[in-house]
């Protein structure tokens, strides 16, 4: 069963096409990105626009870590492995590791048993840092070359 990542709701995942030293910049990453996959991405700037036109400005509260980054990739034609990935860009490398702890924790919870999709749950059991600070989910079991490629990118 292959689902398709509808995005990730945690407020806030070509070999040898590395974007610098432990990249974690969503910039420094991209062009490696788009040879793997559609890139589809959107960076967090505090306003949302309204189905109406309407602006809204979001603050988060003080001390709270929002993902800089919200990028989606779509596999072309994947005949085995995943079929998307997820990507959180996250300012800090603690953020990440502590929106990855959250996950874990989360896909664990009996709570999520009841409420979320036994697929989405299992992609926030496996969530993981890549780079210095990007969180990565996949929509399925990726395939070594595929974990190969994408951790490629951040090297």
């Amino acid at each position: 069963m292959r689902d398709a990542v509808a995005g990730l709701a945690l407020v806030v995942l070509a070999a040898a096409c590395g974007g610098g030293s432990s990249a974690a910049n969503f910039e420094d990453v991209k062009p490696c990105l788009d040879r793997l996959a559609l890139v589809a991405a959107h960076k967090f700037t505090g306003t949302v626009t309204t189905p109406t036109g309407g602006v809204t400005t979001l603050a988060a509260s003080p001390g709270v870590d929002v993902v800089d980054w919200s990028v989606d990739l779509a596999y072309r034609n994947p005949t085995r492995g995943a079929n998307a990935a997820h990507l959180s860009f996250f300012k800090s490398k603690d953020a990440a590791k502590a929106e990855v702890t959250r996950a874990h924790v989360t896909a664990r919870s009996a709570s999520s048993t009841a409420t979320l999709n036994p697929n989405f749950r299992r992609m926030l059991g496996r969530a993981a840092v890549v780079g210095d600070s990007a969180v990565l989910t996949w929509s399925s079991d990726p395939t070594a070359q595929q974990k190969r490629r994408l951790r490629a990118c951040f090297d």
